[in-house]
């Protein structure tokens, strides 16, 4: 699994109340820059991240009042903003013909796709969990270390989106865990634990993002992603599972008492 934090394109987001929440499909176009050390795999991550946070945010009230062409690897803000008020699923995605584009004076490839998707609103009822990585870029095998708190007791599950659009679940792993208590920290991974990275096979740097999950009641955190990660990178690879099935998987739950936090971090090739 691998990642990245930097964008150079940034899309702003403002929230706009009073719009319904749909259940029709939600079509939205997004694209990536291929270029440089930029594959085409690599963009066509970026181009899904940033359909789904336009589909998002057209349903949830947030207007995306400017876009550029994303030149980078990372989950922006626009996924991050967006995927804390409302989640895709039932997504059925279009591939668009790619076009020849220009960048920094460099011949690149624009690779987009369209997505229809349905939308579930989240966190009405949620804890307002806070939940921070201590690093966001890291280097492969370095540690991921992460520190959650909440105002109200919470039930957290924690999982890892790769730069391949897959997940696998971090925590809880097969112990029993209890509740996060009222203003109390939990520290993440559990003591004797590590969690670590590395780019995708011949990349030189990965955007990836760990999804944070807080309910106020208890959740089925191991059923909705099975795919448990590994002892190793290679091995976690082999054992994840496509994101869509996460999706899928958490609207099917009483999304009004749960609170979503999407962390982006990059991890870069040890050098």
């Amino acid at each position: 699994m691998g990642a990245a934090m930097f964008r150079q394109a940034v899309i702003g987001l403002v929230f706009l109340p009073g719009l319904a929440w749909a259940q029709a499909c939600t079509e939205a176009e997004g694209s990536g820059a291929a270029y440089g050390a930029i594959s085409p795999a690599q963009a066509e991550r970026v181009a899904k991240d940033e359909a789904r946070a336009k589909v998002i945010a057209n349903v949830a009230g947030v207007q995306i009042e400017a876009q550029t062409l994303v030149q980078d690897v990372t989950f922006g803000a626009a996924f991050k903003i967006a995927a804390s008020r409302g989640i895709t699923y039932n997504e059925k995605w279009t591939r668009l013909p790619p076009k020849a584009i220009e960048v920094a004076g460099s011949a690149a490839l624009e690779v987009r796709f369209k997505l229809c998707a349905q939308v579930k609103q989240l966190g009405k009822r949620a804890p307002a969990i806070v939940a921070e990585l201590t690093k966001m870029t890291i280097v492969e095998g370095e540690p991921l270390k992460l520190r959650i708190e909440s105002p109200a007791e919470a039930h957290v599950g924690v999982y890892a989106l790769g730069a391949d659009d897959k997940i696998v679940r971090l925590y809880p792993g097969t112990r029993t865990v209890k509740p996060v208590p009222a203003d109390e920290e939990l520290f993440l991974p559990p003591r004797g634990e590590e969690w670590s990275s590395a780019p995708l096979p011949g990349n030189s740097r990965d955007g990836e993002a760990l999804i944070v999950l807080a309910s106020s009641r208890p959740l089925p955190f191991t059923a909705l992603v099975r795919a448990q990660a590994g002892e190793s990178v290679a091995e976690t690879m082999k054992r994840a599972v496509p994101v869509d099935q996460f999706w899928n998987a958490l609207a099917e739950q009483d999304l009004d008492r749960i609170t979503l936090r999407v962390l982006p971090y990059e991890v870069q090739r040890r050098k």
